[in-house]
């Protein structure tokens, strides 16, 4: 068995962003179970975009000097 490193969340949403989750969710072809699927892709998501922003800046700004 593959070990990852996972840690349990508890959340608290409301019920508009629920139900906005269980519509990504059947977007993504998901049961309305796999909600943290969504939140989990969210997130990586956000992080992958901040990290390649970061890249670029560093990028403009060595071709600055």
């Amino acid at each position: 068995m593959i070990k990852k490193n996972l840690t349990k969340k508890t959340i608290v949403i409301t019920k508009q962003t629920w139900w906005n989750l269980c519509h990504w969710a059947a977007a993504a072809g998901w049961p309305e179970k796999d909600i943290g699927r969504v939140i989990d892709k969210m997130a990586r998501d956000k992080a992958l975009r901040e990290s390649t922003l970061r890249h670029f800046e560093r990028e403009s700004r060595r071709s600055e000097e």
